[in-house]
């Protein structure tokens, strides 16, 4: 079984896009698979082949180990990885040139236990973005909230710590303006509170 790893980020621009010719803003993807999550893009056709002369590639970085997606929102592209074994950190880049923006980081790294220690001991969430905030869930239970204009943490719970026990596993969704810790034991947040927030929906 081949396993496979995000080690670079590569950005394509298809051209043309329309019949017209000209090429189409990108969709924002602020969250895993998208913006209903449901991995659909919504654009123009795509052509039937993507050759050299539709697809030029515009930028690429190399990363650090993760499983993390990247997301693109406003005109940033934001990765998170895992540095040196030690620290989980968050980029941000130009979505045009690729230059690198600001990078925040915290100590986040664990070994993870034995039946998926083969798949490697990196960040795993994929970060979402909501009115100018990036929300990040880490390794070792926290959710970090950063100001995605300049990588300032705004603040960081720490679910283990405050529940006295660990919450094996934080997903971050955008839902009602509101952030969600996927986990039983950790309750919805409010985004801009970071208190539980108001259930009022279905996921």
């Amino acid at each position: 079984m081949k396993k496979y790893l995000l080690t670079s980020l590569v950005l394509a621009s298809a051209i043309p896009l329309t019949m017209g010719g000209t090429i189409t803003q990108p969709e924002t993807w602020p969250q895993w698979r998208g913006p209903t999550r449901d991995g659909v893009f919504q654009g123009p056709e795509w052509p039937a082949s993507l050759g050299e002369k539709r697809l030029k590639q515009t930028w690429r970085k190399e990363l650090s180990p993760g499983y993390s997606s990247p997301i693109v929102a406003e005109d940033r592209v934001f990765t998170v990885e895992t540095k040196d074994r030690k620290h989980e950190i968050v980029r941000a880049f130009d979505q045009a040139t690729g230059e690198q923006i600001w990078e925040a980081q915290w100590e986040g790294a664990m070994s993870v236990p034995f039946f998926a220690k083969a798949n490697g001991s990196w960040a795993r969430c994929t970060p979402a973005y909501s009115d100018g905030k990036l929300y990040v869930g880490g390794m070792r239970d926290v959710l970090v909230c950063l100001d995605a204009a300049t990588g300032r943490r705004l603040w960081l719970v720490d679910f283990a710590e405050r529940n006295k026990t660990p919450v094996l596993g934080l997903s971050v969704l955008r839902w009602s303006m509101a952030t969600l810790s996927m986990s039983k034991r950790a309750p919805p947040l409010s985004g801009s509170t970071r208190q539980p927030a108001k259930q009022s929906g279905v996921l």
